[in-house]
């Protein structure tokens, strides 16, 4: 997650007006709402004016870690947490369902048994046909992405309310999941076989808490 949305969080917890910010930090209200809202990244001022006035949080601010040694952090972390979980669940889904589709597309393309046969062996090797290592890599980078980039989406942090958020959360990766089954199923046509494998790799990402 990026330290414009931390920083946002923050200030909405803390309940303090965006026109104190910018008069206490001589930083105008435009400059504030254009890097809170994601339009451009926050200054050098923006966050030394952040991490001296809020030292208590500075340390999560800055690095999102929340060791409770080292600093406070905002009590709705439970809402952060449970966004970062649902973007496990979607990141693993979505890894292992292009390896699948990658997998039935080539079995699907070859021209006779033998090869169908190498191709089947070859991907049941390791699990969906690739190593724990690489696909560790990019679960990790699909889940890295999502953190930085669409955190705001589902909270919809312009009306941010951490006690309607866990929900708003779960609809969000429930709609990216059902967006991506509908593509997978134009990919592969009426399969109900096929889908079913692809509605359970996704069935913890569309989970409604």
């Amino acid at each position: 997650m990026q330290i414009e949305k931390r920083a946002k969080i923050l200030i909405k917890e803390l309940k303090i007006p965006m026109k104190d910010i910018a008069s206490h930090s001589n930083i105008n209200v435009n400059s504030w709402n254009a890097a809170l809202n994601g339009r451009q990244r926050m200054t050098t001022d923006q966050l030394e004016f952040l991490g001296r006035n809020f030292k208590e949080y500075a340390y999560w601010l800055m690095t999102g870690d929340t060791d409770v040694n080292k600093g406070e952090f905002p009590k709705d972390r439970a809402v952060i947490e449970h966004f970062e979980r649902k973007a496990l669940d979607f990141a693993k889904a979505l890894v292992e369902s292009t390896y699948l589709l990658s997998y039935q597309y080539a079995v699907t393309c070859a021209n006779d048994e033998n090869t169908r046969k190498s191709i089947r062996d070859i991907m049941h090797a390791t699990p969906i046909g690739v190593s724990p290592e690489d696909r560790a890599t990019l679960i990790e980078h699909h889940y890295i992405s999502i953190l930085q980039d669409d955190f705001g989406d589902a909270i919809n942090a312009d009306e941010y309310d951490p006690k309607t958020q866990l929900k708003a959360i779960d609809k969000y990766f429930e709609k990216l999941s059902n967006e991506l089954l509908i593509r997978i199923e134009n990919v592969i046509g009426n399969l109900p076989q096929a889908l079913a494998k692809y509605k359970k790799l996704f069935s913890k990402p569309m989970l409604i808490n």
